[in-house]
């Protein structure tokens, strides 16, 4: 059954012979009381490929390549074979040109008069900033990856959801993300950057658990509306945590702090997120823990939320220092 599904799989079916194997797999070792150990023998194959074939981890990457290939099988061959395949890379050009016009429309940004190494000045002199700004950023870390990342197996594994489904239900939430940025951003500029941080990170830190638990459901209208509760926060959180983050440095470190910041949450929490909620469950038992695991990150957000100076802004006290300089030059 494995050799024959290996065999005959083809980019233009996405996976699907792997789903279908996994739940097939699945079955037989339930109802027969079969080790994965004694079916990996059996049939001369790696337990490690069974378990994540079981598990259906390999399906949502197979239903990638499955999206790349339709779209260059609208292209002959011939033209991706000799440059087609550019294409993708050439789209990050209009990005980067994006970029630079709305680089030059900024205003006058004067350089800080001051020298040294940057980096070991934040670190030396603003490492409480640095700290309160990766627990601001750990929303934007673990409750996203688990989420949008780490959920599609979770949702197949847990909720005996299809990749089919759960992909869809993801991406349609992954843009509702990007429609809310917007909306939050437009509200922080009128309430204050802390009011919306301090809701989106209350919010998430209540109803993380049942939300998670409205997915493990398993129907298609649960999953969509749990993980759209939290699209819905995540989203709020990620329109102002940015530019709370700026706010937290004076502009002659700004950029070095903001960056360290931003890749100390990002790498050592976010990047680890998915292997630890599959650790936790593996040590637990508990399907939900990945959860409790968003929970604790939204909590700690929430306290360096409630830790900022209401009010206060290193953007614009410089805004106003250097008003004066402008108007002489």
């Amino acid at each position: 059954m494995v050799r024959r599904c290996c065999g005959r799989w083809s980019p233009w079916r996405g996976g699907r012979d792997f789903e279908e194997l996994g739940t097939r797999l699945r079955h037989a070792r339930k109802v027969r009381k079969l080790r994965l150990k004694d079916v990996a023998r059996f049939v001369n194959c790696s337990e490690s490929l069974l378990s994540k074939i079981e598990c259906n981890k390999l399906a949502p990457s197979l239903h990638m390549l499955h999206r790349i290939a339709a779209v260059l099988n609208l292209l002959p061959l011939e033209f991706v074979q000799d440059w087609g395949w550019r294409i993708p890379f050439l789209l990050g050009v209009v990005v980067g040109g994006v970029g630079f016009l709305l680089r030059r429309r900024l205003s006058i940004d004067p350089p800080p008069a001051r020298s040294g190494f940057p980096l070991a000045e934040a670190v030396h002199h603003h490492w409480t900033a640095i700290v309160q700004g990766v627990a601001i950023s750990l929303i934007n870390a673990i409750p996203f990856y688990i989420s949008f990342v780490y959920i599609l197996p979770w949702l197949r594994k847990y909720a005996d959801l299809s990749a089919r489904n759960a992909g869809i239900i993801n991406s349609a939430n992954m843009l509702i993300i990007v429609m809310v940025i917007p909306a939050a951003a437009w509200l922080s500029d009128r309430v204050g950057r802390k009011p919306v941080l301090v809701a989106a990170a209350t919010g998430l830190t209540l109803l993380a658990w049942p939300l998670f638990a409205v997915m493990e459901i398993g129907e298609i209208w649960a999953v969509f509306v749990g993980q759209f509760g939290i699209a819905l926060l995540i989203g709020i959180y990620a329109a102002v945590s940015p530019i709370a983050l700026s706010e937290l440095f004076p502009r002659g470190v700004r950029c070095s702090a903001v960056s360290i910041t931003h890749n100390l949450s990002a790498g050592l929490a976010g990047g680890t997120a998915p292997m630890v909620a599959e650790w936790l469950i593996s040590r637990t038992g508990y399907s939900l823990a990945p959860a409790v695991y968003v929970t604790l990150a939204a909590a700690l957000s929430l306290v360096a939320a409630l830790s900022l100076r209401s009010g206060y802004s290193a953007l614009a006290a410089e805004a106003v220092s250097i008003e004066p300089a402008i108007a002489r030059a």
